[in-house]
């Protein structure tokens, strides 16, 4: 489920900051 809420966080927000804590 992280992985699909990342690709989506990516996809709508260009903010890695997401991807960097949940990685």
């Amino acid at each position: 489920m992280n992985r699909a809420v990342t690709c989506k966080n990516i996809e709508t927000r260009p903010l890695h900051a997401w991807t960097i804590p949940h990685n």
